[in-house]
């Protein structure tokens, strides 16, 4: 307790401010696992489309700030790399793959747009470089906006007003709270950080929040909607002499509510996303490369062990008679079920 207590003092909330260097860029990669039990619809622009079960990304980003104004920061995050793989219905995992590999290239030639609060919070975020001149263009444009959402918002974890604070609450609309649709969100939030340690000169702080949301504005009509639970827990890495998130990990569950309107509760999101800092990406990019080409082998060699070129059990005679199909015994009838006594 004494060293937890230490730790505290030394690392004093008016440590925790950001200060995103204007002079260099940040190198941030960020990997995210997205499962969509209900899945979600996604389009190409070579007339395809499918239902979207799951999703796992890793970007690759150069972030570089602008002067800071009086309010905000600006900053401009070039993609460097984008992995990408779907998991989709059976019926749609042929289209979902042309899609996926459709977006991997329209994200590796974007940037994503930034506007941070001082205190670390995101006005706004956009993705740039990605065409949107006809509807199914703006309808992709819309949908990589949403990924990057659902992406960025691990960066985002606002530090205190108060110079003696500890623990503090996040205001505003916080991405992580922000459904992975293109009606919008709405709803009430709960989000809490607190210092809970020192490691190695970094700050460490423990984030948990809750909300209660539905898809569309407020004045939509409330019997129609789903009220969605969604609850938070993460655990940052602060370097307060830079003033730069140095690490993030997040974990969001959402789940259905039984309501007016609604029947039962079940899972709707389930997202995993973490965010290290790099001095650089080239052993980054190696490793990745390598996980790629072990990949490529695994399945090469996946496609020779089923190779029928050769039996062991010896060869197939085609002129064999096959054994006849023995008769399945009939099933007989099942005891029919009681009415129920009239009360």
């Amino acid at each position: 307790m004494l060293a937890l207590l230490v730790a505290l003092n030394s690392a004093q909330a008016g440590d925790l401010q950001y200060k995103w260097p204007t002079d260099e860029p940040l190198h941030y990669r960020i990997q995210v696992a997205m499962e969509f039990p209900y899945t979600i619809h996604m389009i190409g622009t070579a007339n395809t489309d499918a239902r979207i079960g799951g999703i796992g990304m890793v970007w690759l980003v150069e972030c570089q700030a602008e002067e800071p104004q009086k309010k905000t920061q600006a900053m401009n995050c070039d993609v460097v790399r984008v992995e990408m793989a779907g998991q989709a219905l059976a019926r749609d995992q042929s289209d979902a793959d042309k899609i996926i590999a459709e977006y991997d290239a329209l994200l590796e030639d974007s940037t994503i747009q930034l506007v941070f609060t001082r205190a670390g919070r995101i006005k706004s975020l956009d993705v740039e470089g990605v065409p949107k001149d006809n509807k199914t263009e703006a309808t992709i444009h819309e949908t990589l906006r949403l990924l990057a959402t659902r992406s960025f918002s691990v960066l985002e974890v606002e530090m205190p007003k108060d110079p003696e604070a500890t623990k503090w609450r996040q205001k505003g609309s916080p991405l992580a709270f922000r459904l992975m649709t293109m009606e919008g969100t709405s709803g009430g939030v709960r989000y809490y950080h607190e210092v809970t340690g020192e490691e190695d000169c970094l700050v460490l702080i423990t984030s948990m929040g809750e909300a209660t949301v539905q898809e569309g504005s407020s004045a939509d009509d409330e019997d129609t909607q789903r009220t969605i639970s969604l609850m938070l827990s993460g655990q940052a890495k602060f370097d307060p002499e830079a003033g730069v998130l140095v690490e993030n990990f997040q974990a969001v569950q959402g789940v259905t509510t039984a309501s007016a309107g609604q029947l039962g509760s079940g899972l709707v999101l389930s997202q995993s996303t973490m965010v290290d800092l790099h001095p650089g990406f080239e052993e980054v990019i190696a490793a990745m490369d390598s996980a790629v080409h072990q990949e490529a082998e695994e399945k090469e060699a996946a496609k020779e062990t089923l190779s029928f070129d050769e039996d062991i059990s010896g060869p197939i005679d085609l002129d064999a008679d096959e054994a006849p199909l023995e008769e399945e015994a009939p099933i007989e009838d099942e005891t029919p079920l009681e009415d129920a006594p009239e009360e």
